[in-house]
Formats: structure tokens, sequence, C-alpha cells
């Protein structure tokens, strides 16, 4: 053996090693959660209790639901003025905290949660207790993550046990809780490293709330089935129609949510609103059944007893307006009602067992809903016995993928998608609708599935791994947030221009132009997307081309990652350097000052720019959403200070300057001793590295920002999208957000993109030469 070679340790040693970690890891994760399970589920009960005292009293008051308008106006202020991050259905607000802010959620919010949701449900509201009791469990847990400074990853999990036993702990079904922990955060993924946690934590919640009282739920089926051949074909169709009454529910808690939001009036004003529809559902319908918790309503499902056929659908509603109009509450206990009396009415239309068909709908609607079908299973086995949560395992199943990509949950991550037709990048329905396309689906669902050219689908987008090839600049997570699914077959917007020409001539163009500047001069708030292609006029290099661009030197892998950044600092700081140095030297273009000249007779005009370069706020555009960052910006690692290139300070005097020294040569040459020397500025207050405040690969983009710009496409009466290739998501979701709510969108490109016939008009040019001849 040689010096050089170090010696490899016995395998029988290697082995014992590898388990004694796995096995320590193993009891420190029974230990932590038996604690989580324990810290959770004491204030869980505390919750239940106050909840179920106050309903008690306030229900046998004569017409109780006069105060529902009290409620959500309360509601309202307290989550308001306490902790916006409070609002609306708990386990959303956990699920975007785990998601966008490693777990991480504020200690206030579990008081505020609990008295907002307690107000709304006591006074009529129709939501649910589970979600402040996953906001809870999230919250305490979190709390005690950051006491004992675990590290990010194992925040996530241990929140995601606070999730787990906040639902087992209100509906007392341990192991559906686990379930639905690892599996509601995203579709297309179970978290499996997470499971054995979750279960040790359901199971300690559920017992500790039981012991202190909480009564959990307990369903007695009397079920008959027809021949396994006849139910098997019942569950299939079953399935489909409650995929479809999952679709009806979360489109109308959308669509309620939007027209709740456009009303420019203040929020007391809308919960007042919302709280006199719910009483005059109460008034019409003659009952109170529709509103509050209704768990005796499925109670009496599940006793086998016909109940009203318009249920489900009053429940959506009122379901849908307590939550938009400022309401707090959980969205689960809904979502088993609706479940539950769809099945009963389903067994009334065709003479089916009444209590089996309304436990299956319960379970079945859960998974559609919330895109937890395995769970869903889990729940009916628990709650109504293996035979009948076999059956409903196949409605879940079926209800799953026919509610497609749509939830309950807007932070749900799409890690698979459903079907081949759709592309996940960018939201397409690939399927070329002709003679031909349609019998190229046929052949493939007969002759198996092969690629793309099996359906005709069109070459819209690339891989990820591609896209980094090809140089798309700052491709972030491919993952898709359920937010930002927009399905291109169910806008509204007729174009005015249908699809254009590759060359329009003279006339077509002029006239595309003149539609341009109506629609501009009617408009009060514009919203403008910019990609590379504004910038690329100023001589900027763009990072897909490959002749000029940034990438045809340098591998983003090398350059542009936390990885990279981990492993060589100085070199990824040199580089940045370098090319602020270059910016300095650029000039905003005619493109940045015709967006600039708009304000001039526009009353509000939004940029949100793809761009790293910050040439619109040097254009003097007013209203700057930079999307991806600011090269001109760095920021501490931990995010303790940001400085500006053009700040005044001696602080950010020093942090920048080495810009004038570095050189793309330098970081080209990939010479180790070329950054020996090279200090990278540190912050003063935690003392970590500084590092350019942008958007590097396989980072998500700011949640902030990315809400403002997705409220800003939602609210503007037209839509422009100037030089972008409408790959790079979620930027490209934008103008899709517009098209989706019939507002005009203007495409300015010198290239057809993937979203082209979708727009109002398709314009080919460059930025500055088209908007210099519409303004």
């Amino acid at each position: 053996m040689s010096e050089a070679e170090e010696p490899k340790p016995h395998p029988s040693l290697q082995f014992a090693v590898i388990q004694s970690l796995v096995t320590l890891t193993t009891v420190k994760w029974v230990i932590l959660a038996a604690i989580a399970g324990f810290i959770v589920g004491v204030p869980t009960a505390v919750f239940l209790r106050l909840l179920d005292g106050g309903i008690s009293v306030v229900y046998e008051l004569p017409h109780f639901y006069v105060l529902i308008p009290v409620g959500l106006v309360l509601s309202y202020f307290i989550v308001s003025r306490l902790a916006p991050d409070a609002k609306g259905h708990g386990t959303e607000q956990v699920i975007e905290s785990i998601h966008h802010h490693d777990g991480d959620v504020r200690l206030r919010v579990i008081p505020v949660k609990m008295l907002a949701t307690l107000v709304t449900l006591i006074l009529g509201g129709s939501a649910g207790k589970e979600g402040p009791s996953a906001q809870i469990g999230a919250g305490v847990a979190s709390a005690f993550a950051r006491l004992v400074r675990m590290n990010k990853l194992d925040r996530q999990r241990f929140v995601l046990c606070g999730i787990s036993a906040g639902f087992s702990g209100v509906f007392g079904t341990p192991l559906a809780g686990a379930l639905f922990a690892s599996e509601v955060l995203s579709i297309g993924r179970f978290h499996y490293n997470r499971l054995l946690p979750a279960l040790i934590a359901s199971y300690v919640s559920a017992f500790v709330t039981r012991r202190l009282g909480v009564r959990h739920l307990s369903f007695s089926v009397e079920h008959t089935f027809p021949g396994e051949a006849v139910m098997l074909l019942n569950m299939v169709v079953f399935g489909l129609a409650v995929g479809l009454a999952a679709v009806l529910f979360v489109s109308m808690l959308n669509r309620t949510e939007d027209v709740f939001h456009k009303w420019q009036i203040p929020g007391s004003v809308k919960a007042l609103i919302g709280g006199i529809i719910l009483i005059l559902v109460v008034i019409g319908t003659g009952t109170t059944n529709f509103i509050g918790l209704g768990m005796e309503i499925v109670d009496t499902a599940l006793d086998g007893v016909a109940y009203r056929r318009v249920a489900p659908f009053f429940k959506m509603f009122t379901t849908s307006i307590t939550l938009s109009a400022g309401g707090s509450g959980g969205i689960l206990g809904p979502i088993f009602f609706i479940g539950a009396t769809f099945g009963n009415l389903w067994a009334q239309l065709f003479s089916y067992d009444i209590a089996v068909y309304s436990a299956i709908g319960m379970v079945a609607f859960l998974a559609a809903t919330t895109n937890t079908p395995i769970a869903a299973a889990f729940m009916a086995i628990e709650l109504f016995g293996v035979q009948t949560g076999g059956w409903a395992a196949v409605a879940a199943a079926v209800s799953y993928l026919m509610v497609g990509h749509l939830s309950v949950f807007p932070s749900q991550i799409i890690f698979q998608k459903k079907t081949f037709f759709m592309d996940l990048e960018t939201h397409d329905i690939p399927m070329h609708f002709s003679a031909a396309g349609i019998k190229r689906v046929f052949l493939a669902f007969f002759r198996g599935y092969r690629d793309d050219r099996d359906i005709g689908i069109r070459p819209v987008g690339k891989s990820i791994a591609e896209n980094l090839k090809a140089g798309i600049q700052q491709v972030v997570d491919p993952r898709v947030p359920v937010r930002n699914y927009y399905p291109l077959s169910a806008t509204p917007h007729v174009p005015l221009v249908s699809a254009v020409a590759e060359s329009p001539g003279p006339a077509e163009k002029q006239t595309m132009i003149d539609h341009a500047r109506d629609l501009i001069d009617q408009a009060t708030h514009v919203c403008v997307l910019t990609g590379a292609g504004i910038s690329a006029e100023c001589g900027i290099p763009t990072f897909r081309d490959a002749q000029t661009g940034y990438w045809a030197q340098f591998d983003p892998a090398d350059l542009a990652t936390p990885q990279a950044f981990q492993e060589n600092p100085a070199r990824v700081w040199s580089w940045y350097a370098a090319r602020r140095q270059a910016l300095m030297t650029v000039d905003p273009g005619e493109g940045h000052l015709a967006l600039v000249r708009m304000e001039h007779f526009v009353d509000r005009v939004t940029v949100l720019t793809q761009n790293v370069d910050g040439l619109h706020d040097r254009a003097g555009s007013s209203r700057v959403l930079s999307l991806h960052g600011n090269l001109l910006q760095v920021k501490c690692t931990n995010g303790c200070v940001v400085y500006h290139r053009k700040d005044e300070s001696p602080e950010a005097g020093a942090v920048f300057a080495g810009d004038a020294a570095a050189s793309f040569a330098a970081v080209a040459a990939e010479k180790d001793e070329d950054f020996a020397g090279l200090d990278v500025p540190r912050c003063p207050v935690c003392g970590e590295y500084l590092r350019p405040d942008v958007v590097w690969f396989g980072e998500m983009l700011p949640t902030r920002t990315l809400d403002a710009a997705f409220s800003e496409a939602e609210r503007c009466d037209l839509f422009l999208s100037i030089g972008t290739s409408a790959l790079v998501q979620p930027a490209a979701s934008l103008p899709l957000v517009a098209v989706k709510r019939g507002i005009p969108v203007i495409e300015i490109n010198p290239v057809a993109t993937a979203i082209s016939d979708q727009m109002t008009l398709s314009i080919r040019g460059t930025a500055g030469q088209t908007l210099s001849a519409i303004l």
C-alpha cells in the first residue's frame, strides 16, 4: 500500500457504523415525534373543548344565525390586525410555510388562529376545525424546533409531525393523520422518510386528546354490497361523479375568493356582506344545517337516513362565502359534509345503500379535493372497516385522477402530472385537436403510449437539464405550485386577433399596432412582464444564445447554484463582480424608456421583470418587481443585510470595492491561484458570506415577490408580455393568469412562443421598435 493511499475500513466495521447511525436516528425521531404529539395534543384539546362549549351555548339561542356577520367581522379584525398569516384555512398556510419558509411558523399565529376560528365557528360560520389544529400543531412544533435549534430539514420533519398530530387530535384517526401529513405536501410524491415520526406523533396526539375529553369521529355503518363486479363498476362511476363534484367545489371556492378580492372595499365590509349572504341562505332554505360545522348531518347520512339532495351544493356555497369573506377555519370539515351528503344524494338517485355511499363519498371527496387518495383510503378503513375501506379506495383513486391538478390547497407542489396530455411546466394541453391528432390518441391508448409523437405533442418546452445546457436564464425549481395551474381550455377570453402569421405584412402589423394603442389608451392598470429580449437590445448578452450568451463559456452548475458558491465562493463572487462592472457601462434601452413614458397617461403601470440587470429602475419606472432578484445588490446568506451598488455608505463601498478588478477571463480560466487572494465580503451582523441578490438555479423565487406578481396579473385591465420566451416558470404563467380572467394580453417578441396562440395580440418585433411605434 502506498503512503498516499488511505486504508479502507473493514466492511463489517463500516456496516456496523452505518447501522448504528440508522438506529440512533430512528430512536431520535421516535422521541421527538412523541414530544410533538404531546405538545400539539394539549393545545388542540383545549381548542376543541372551547369550541364545543361555545357551540353548545350559542346554538341554543333562537335565531343565533343573525350573529354570523358579527363573527366574520370579528374574525377579519383579529387576523388582519394581529397575524395576517393566520388568514384562511390553516392547513394551506402550513403547507406554504414548509415549502417556502422551511417550516418556520410564527408562534403568534397559534392564539390568533384559535381565537379567530372560535369566533367564526361559534357564531355560525361554515368551516372546519382541523385547519386551526394543523396550524396550532405546526406553530408549536416550529417554536420547539427553534428552541432546540434544529436544522432546516429536521424542522420541516418536526413541523410535519405537528400537522399529523393536529389532524389526529381532531378526528381520532392516527393512521390517516400520518398518511395525510406525508401525502398532502405534494401531488405525486409521498414523503416516506417522514412517515414514522408522523405515525408516532399521530398516535400520541390521539391518545392525549382522548384523555383530555375530546370526542373523536365514531361511526357505525351497516353495509350491504352487491356482487364484486357490479360494485367495482359502481365505484368507478361514483368516483367519476365525486371528482366532478370536487372540481365544482374547488372552482367555486376560487371564484368566490376572486370576487371578494376584486371588490375595492374595506375587508370589514366584505365580511359583513358575507355574513348577510349566509343569513339569507338560512332564511331561504329554512334550516341552519348548512352553516357551522355540520357534523350532525354527516352522522345522519352515515346512519343511512336520506337527506336533502341540495345539501352538498349549499354547503359548497356557504363554505366558500365564509372563507372568502374573512372567516377563519378549516376546510376538511366541510369536505366531509359535502362528500357524505353527495354520496347520500347519489344513493337516493340510484336506490343504493345510503350509509355505504355516504361513507365512501366522504373519503372519496377528501381524496379528490386534497389530492390525498392513500390517506383517504386508510381513513375509510379506520372509520368504517376493511370491506368498506377497500371499495372506498377505488372511488378515491378515480376521484383523485378526475379532479386533475386542482386542489383546495394552492401551495401543494405538483411533482408528477396526472395525465400525459398536460405539459407540467407550460400548463399546456399539447394535443392537436384535429382528426389525425384524435386518431393518434386512440392508437396511443391501444398500442401503448411511447413518446410525445404518439399523441401529437408540440415541442413547447425542454427538460430542466436541457434548459440548463441551452442557457435559459434563471431556471428555478422545476416543481409547479397548484396556484400557478391554469387550464387554458377553460379561458373565457376570445382573442381580438386570432393566430398571427409568422411574418405578417406591413398592413397586418400596423393593424395590430393600432389595436395595441387602442387597448393601452383604454387601460387604467397595465401589468408588463419583461424578459431577456428587452435587455438584449441594450447589448447585454442573453443566457440562451449559443454564440454570444453567458453560458457559451461558462457552465451554470459552476457559477449559478448554491452548491457552486459553497464550494468556491471566491470564483462565484468574481463572476458576479465582473457582470456588475460590465452592467455599469450599459444604459436603459428604448423599450425601458417607452414603459416609463406609458406612466404619463396610464394610472398604474407595474413592471414584472425576469431580468436581474436593474435597467427598469435606472430608466425611471416607478413600480418594478424583480422576480429573479437584482444583480446590483448583494445580501447576507442569512438575510441580515442588503447592499446596493449605488449605496453611498462606507459599508457598501467596501463591499463593491473589488468589482473594478474582476474579469470574465479570470473566471473562465478556472485557476485557483487567481482567487487565492480574494476575500469574499462577509455580513457585519452574523459573519456569513455576502452573496448576489439573485435567484440561482435550483432556488425558489421569493414568495412575497411572486405573490405580488400574481396579484398584479389578476387585478390589471391590460397585460403586456415583452421579450420573453414564455418557457421559464413560474413567470411564464403570469400572462395565462390574465388570459384566464378575460384580460387582454399583448405579446411583443421577435418569434412565436408557446403561448402566442392564447394572446389577444401577438406582434413580431423587438421591444424598443414596437413599443415606440405603439406609444
